[in-house]
Protein backbone atom coordinates (compact mmCIF):
# COMPACT_ATOMS: atom_id res chain seq x y z
CA UNK A 1 0.00 0.00 0.00
CA UNK A 2 1.26 3.47 -0.90
CA UNK A 3 2.39 5.56 2.05
CA UNK A 4 -0.23 8.19 3.02
CA UNK A 5 0.70 11.83 2.48
CA UNK A 6 -0.39 12.65 6.05
CA UNK A 7 -0.76 10.39 9.07
CA UNK A 8 -2.13 11.53 12.43
CA UNK A 9 -1.67 9.53 15.62
CA UNK A 10 -3.05 10.45 19.06
CA UNK A 11 -3.22 14.13 18.19
CA UNK A 12 -4.35 16.68 20.75
CA UNK A 13 -4.45 20.46 20.48
CA UNK A 14 -5.21 22.44 23.63
CA UNK A 15 -6.04 26.14 23.78
CA UNK A 16 -6.08 27.78 27.23
CA UNK A 17 -6.37 24.39 28.86
CA UNK A 18 -9.25 23.23 26.68
CA UNK A 19 -8.91 20.44 24.11
CA UNK A 20 -10.11 21.83 20.77
CA UNK A 21 -8.94 18.92 18.59
CA UNK A 22 -8.44 15.23 19.45
CA UNK A 23 -7.86 12.65 16.70
CA UNK A 24 -6.67 9.13 17.46
CA UNK A 25 -5.59 7.71 14.11
CA UNK A 26 -6.27 9.21 10.70
CA UNK A 27 -4.58 8.88 7.30
CA UNK A 28 -4.88 11.20 4.31
CA UNK A 29 -4.04 9.66 0.95
CA UNK A 30 -2.55 11.13 -2.20
CA UNK A 31 -4.50 12.45 -5.16
CA UNK A 32 -7.84 12.70 -3.36
CA UNK A 33 -10.04 15.70 -2.59
CA UNK A 34 -11.07 15.82 1.07
CA UNK A 35 -13.71 18.12 2.50
CA UNK A 36 -13.71 18.78 6.23
CA UNK A 37 -17.14 19.77 7.49
CA UNK A 38 -18.75 20.61 10.80
CA UNK A 39 -20.36 23.42 12.72
CA UNK A 40 -18.41 26.58 13.59
CA UNK A 41 -15.96 25.72 16.35
CA UNK A 42 -15.81 22.03 15.41
CA UNK A 43 -12.04 22.18 14.81
CA UNK A 44 -11.85 22.50 11.01
CA UNK A 45 -9.44 25.44 10.91
CA UNK A 46 -7.33 23.96 13.71
CA UNK A 47 -6.91 20.70 11.79
CA UNK A 48 -5.80 22.52 8.63
CA UNK A 49 -3.39 24.68 10.62
CA UNK A 50 -1.82 21.59 12.18
CA UNK A 51 -1.44 19.97 8.75
CA UNK A 52 0.09 23.18 7.38
CA UNK A 53 2.55 23.40 10.27
CA UNK A 54 1.32 26.83 11.38
CA UNK A 55 -0.07 25.48 14.66
CA UNK A 56 1.82 23.11 16.94
CA UNK A 57 0.13 20.06 18.38
CA UNK A 58 0.00 19.81 22.17
CA UNK A 59 0.72 16.09 21.90
CA UNK A 60 0.68 13.29 19.35
CA UNK A 61 2.34 12.70 15.99
CA UNK A 62 1.60 14.29 12.63
CA UNK A 63 3.68 12.82 9.80
CA UNK A 64 4.03 14.27 6.32
CA UNK A 65 5.27 11.87 3.65
CA UNK A 66 6.68 9.68 6.42
CA UNK A 67 8.44 12.55 8.22
CA UNK A 68 7.13 13.10 11.80
CA UNK A 69 6.55 16.55 13.26
CA UNK A 70 9.35 15.88 15.75
CA UNK A 71 11.89 15.87 12.90
CA UNK A 72 13.87 18.97 11.92
CA UNK A 73 12.91 18.25 8.28
CA UNK A 74 9.17 18.44 8.91
CA UNK A 75 8.54 22.17 8.58
CA UNK A 76 10.95 22.60 5.70
CA UNK A 77 9.19 19.87 3.76
CA UNK A 78 5.83 21.48 4.39
CA UNK A 79 7.08 24.87 3.19
CA UNK A 80 8.32 23.31 -0.05
CA UNK A 81 5.37 21.09 -0.88
CA UNK A 82 2.23 22.33 0.91
CA UNK A 83 0.24 25.44 -0.01
CA UNK A 84 -2.07 26.73 2.75
CA UNK A 85 -4.75 29.37 2.33
CA UNK A 86 -6.19 30.36 5.73
CA UNK A 87 -9.42 32.28 6.22
CA UNK A 88 -7.62 35.46 7.26
CA UNK A 89 -5.12 36.79 4.70
CA UNK A 90 -1.49 37.24 5.62
CA UNK A 91 0.07 40.68 5.56
CA UNK A 92 1.41 41.60 2.13
CA UNK A 93 3.22 44.62 0.70
CA UNK A 94 3.70 45.93 -2.79
CA UNK A 95 1.63 45.43 -5.90
CA UNK A 96 -0.36 42.35 -6.83
CA UNK A 97 2.26 41.47 -9.46
CA UNK A 98 5.10 41.61 -6.91
CA UNK A 99 3.01 39.59 -4.48
CA UNK A 100 2.42 36.87 -7.07
CA UNK A 101 6.11 36.73 -7.97
CA UNK A 102 7.01 36.32 -4.30
CA UNK A 103 4.40 33.75 -3.29
CA UNK A 104 4.03 31.40 -6.28
CA UNK A 105 6.00 28.22 -5.66
CA UNK A 106 7.62 26.59 -8.69
CA UNK A 107 9.29 23.20 -8.40
CA UNK A 108 12.85 22.75 -9.62
CA UNK A 109 11.70 20.25 -12.23
CA UNK A 110 9.09 22.55 -13.78
CA UNK A 111 9.51 23.68 -17.39
CA UNK A 112 7.10 26.62 -17.07
CA UNK A 113 8.63 29.93 -16.06
CA UNK A 114 7.21 32.14 -13.31
CA UNK A 115 6.27 34.88 -15.75
CA UNK A 116 4.48 32.44 -18.05
CA UNK A 117 2.46 31.14 -15.11
CA UNK A 118 1.52 34.63 -13.98
CA UNK A 119 0.43 35.53 -17.50
CA UNK A 120 -1.65 32.37 -17.79
CA UNK A 121 -3.40 32.63 -14.42
CA UNK A 122 -3.97 36.36 -14.96
CA UNK A 123 -5.81 35.56 -18.17
CA UNK A 124 -7.86 32.75 -16.64
CA UNK A 125 -8.86 34.71 -13.53
CA UNK A 126 -9.05 38.21 -15.10
CA UNK A 127 -6.33 39.69 -12.89
CA UNK A 128 -4.81 42.01 -15.52
CA UNK A 129 -6.27 45.28 -14.26
CA UNK A 130 -5.27 44.46 -10.67
CA UNK A 131 -1.60 43.72 -11.33
CA UNK A 132 -0.29 47.22 -10.56
CA UNK A 133 -2.63 47.84 -7.62
CA UNK A 134 -1.20 47.70 -4.09
CA UNK A 135 -2.34 44.53 -2.37
CA UNK A 136 -3.54 46.54 0.63
CA UNK A 137 -6.15 48.32 -1.56
CA UNK A 138 -7.90 45.09 -2.57
CA UNK A 139 -11.31 44.28 -1.14
CA UNK A 140 -11.60 41.04 0.91
CA UNK A 141 -13.10 39.27 -2.11
CA UNK A 142 -10.41 40.54 -4.48
CA UNK A 143 -7.64 39.56 -2.08
CA UNK A 144 -9.13 36.10 -1.68
CA UNK A 145 -9.28 35.72 -5.48
CA UNK A 146 -5.60 36.66 -5.82
CA UNK A 147 -4.61 34.24 -3.05
CA UNK A 148 -6.57 31.46 -4.76
CA UNK A 149 -4.66 32.21 -7.98
CA UNK A 150 -1.43 31.51 -6.08
CA UNK A 151 -2.85 28.22 -4.80
CA UNK A 152 -3.90 27.09 -8.28
CA UNK A 153 -0.70 28.00 -10.13
CA UNK A 154 1.86 26.79 -7.57
CA UNK A 155 3.62 23.41 -7.81
CA UNK A 156 2.28 21.97 -4.54
CA UNK A 157 1.69 18.36 -3.64
CA UNK A 158 -0.95 19.37 -1.10
CA UNK A 159 -3.45 22.25 -1.19
CA UNK A 160 -5.02 23.26 2.13
CA UNK A 161 -7.91 25.73 1.79
CA UNK A 162 -9.89 26.97 4.78
CA UNK A 163 -13.47 27.70 3.66
CA UNK A 164 -13.13 27.65 -0.11
CA UNK A 165 -16.51 29.35 -0.52
CA UNK A 166 -15.51 32.46 1.45
CA UNK A 167 -16.27 35.65 -0.57
CA UNK A 168 -16.95 33.59 -3.71
CA UNK A 169 -19.88 33.88 -6.11
CA UNK A 170 -21.54 30.87 -7.75
CA UNK A 171 -19.62 31.38 -11.02
CA UNK A 172 -16.32 31.80 -9.21
CA UNK A 173 -16.89 28.61 -7.21
CA UNK A 174 -17.74 26.76 -10.41
CA UNK A 175 -14.41 27.87 -11.91
CA UNK A 176 -12.49 26.92 -8.75
CA UNK A 177 -14.06 23.48 -8.59
CA UNK A 178 -13.00 22.75 -12.17
CA UNK A 179 -9.46 23.88 -11.47
CA UNK A 180 -9.14 21.86 -8.26
CA UNK A 181 -10.44 18.78 -10.06
CA UNK A 182 -7.73 19.24 -12.67
CA UNK A 183 -5.06 19.67 -9.98
CA UNK A 184 -6.15 16.38 -8.47
CA UNK A 185 -6.68 14.37 -11.65
CA UNK A 186 -3.79 15.61 -13.81
CA UNK A 187 -1.16 16.77 -11.33
CA UNK A 188 -1.86 14.24 -8.58
CA UNK A 189 -2.32 16.93 -5.94
CA UNK A 190 -4.09 16.18 -2.67
CA UNK A 191 -6.73 18.79 -1.80
CA UNK A 192 -7.98 19.28 1.75
CA UNK A 193 -10.54 22.01 2.22
CA UNK A 194 -12.91 22.98 4.97
CA UNK A 195 -16.46 24.12 4.30
CA UNK A 196 -19.70 25.01 6.03
CA UNK A 197 -21.63 23.98 2.89
CA UNK A 198 -20.63 20.40 2.00
CA UNK A 199 -23.46 19.99 -0.53
CA UNK A 200 -21.85 22.70 -2.67
CA UNK A 201 -18.86 20.39 -3.22
CA UNK A 202 -20.57 16.99 -3.28
CA UNK A 203 -19.54 16.27 -6.91
CA UNK A 204 -15.96 17.34 -6.23
CA UNK A 205 -15.40 15.49 -2.96
CA UNK A 206 -13.66 12.12 -2.74
CA UNK A 207 -13.75 11.78 1.04
CA UNK A 208 -15.86 13.82 3.45
CA UNK A 209 -14.69 14.15 7.07
CA UNK A 210 -17.15 15.50 9.63
CA UNK A 211 -15.81 17.03 12.83
CA UNK A 212 -17.86 17.50 15.99
CA UNK A 213 -16.39 19.34 18.98
CA UNK A 214 -12.85 18.50 17.94
CA UNK A 215 -13.45 14.80 17.21
CA UNK A 216 -13.97 12.99 13.92
CA UNK A 217 -17.64 12.06 13.98
CA UNK A 218 -17.98 10.61 10.48
CA UNK A 219 -15.90 9.67 7.45
CA UNK A 220 -17.74 9.24 4.18
CA UNK A 221 -16.11 7.92 1.03
CA UNK A 222 -18.21 9.75 -1.54
CA UNK A 223 -16.64 8.00 -4.54
CA UNK A 224 -17.23 4.58 -2.97
CA UNK A 225 -21.00 4.49 -3.17
CA UNK A 226 -21.39 6.97 -0.32
CA UNK A 227 -20.28 4.46 2.30
CA UNK A 228 -20.02 6.02 5.74
CA UNK A 229 -18.53 4.87 8.99
CA UNK A 230 -18.25 6.28 12.46
CA UNK A 231 -14.86 6.05 14.15
CA UNK A 232 -14.77 4.09 17.41
CA UNK A 233 -15.12 6.12 20.56
CA UNK A 234 -17.28 8.88 19.07
CA UNK A 235 -20.34 7.93 21.06
CA UNK A 236 -18.97 9.30 24.31
CA UNK A 237 -16.26 11.57 22.90
CA UNK A 238 -13.48 9.34 24.20
CA UNK A 239 -11.14 6.67 22.88
CA UNK A 240 -9.75 6.61 19.38
CA UNK A 241 -11.32 8.98 16.93
CA UNK A 242 -10.44 7.14 13.72
CA UNK A 243 -10.25 3.50 12.75
CA UNK A 244 -7.07 1.81 11.54
CA UNK A 245 -8.16 1.28 7.94
CA UNK A 246 -7.88 4.28 5.61
CA UNK A 247 -10.80 5.37 3.47
CA UNK A 248 -9.76 5.25 -0.17
CA UNK A 249 -11.52 6.50 -3.26
CA UNK A 250 -12.57 4.43 -6.23
CA UNK A 251 -12.56 6.60 -9.30
CA UNK A 252 -15.83 6.81 -11.16
CA UNK A 253 -15.50 6.74 -14.98
CA UNK A 254 -18.19 9.42 -15.27
CA UNK A 255 -16.73 11.84 -12.74
CA UNK A 256 -13.17 12.39 -13.87
CA UNK A 257 -11.72 15.78 -14.68
CA UNK A 258 -12.61 17.36 -17.99
CA UNK A 259 -10.08 16.93 -20.80
CA UNK A 260 -10.90 20.39 -22.10
CA UNK A 261 -8.54 23.24 -21.46
CA UNK A 262 -9.39 25.47 -18.52
CA UNK A 263 -11.97 28.13 -19.32
CA UNK A 264 -11.55 31.68 -18.26
CA UNK A 265 -12.66 32.43 -14.73
CA UNK A 266 -15.06 35.21 -13.82
CA UNK A 267 -13.69 38.63 -13.07
CA UNK A 268 -13.65 39.97 -9.54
Amino acid sequence: MQQPIFQIQDLKVNVKGKTVLAIGNFMIHRGIIYTVTGQPGAGKSTLLEVLAGTRRATSGIVSYDGIPNSSAEFRGKLREEVCFLPQLPRKARGTVLKYLRKEINIASWSTNSLEDRIKDISRQMSLGEKMERPVKTLSPGERRWVDLAIVLVSDSKVLLIDELEQHMSYDELDFLKRQLQRKCNYEGSTVIMSTLNPMTFRRLTGVSVTLDRGHIAMIRSVRDGGRSRRPPGTGDGGGKTQGDKPVRRRRSPNRGGSSRSARSGPSK
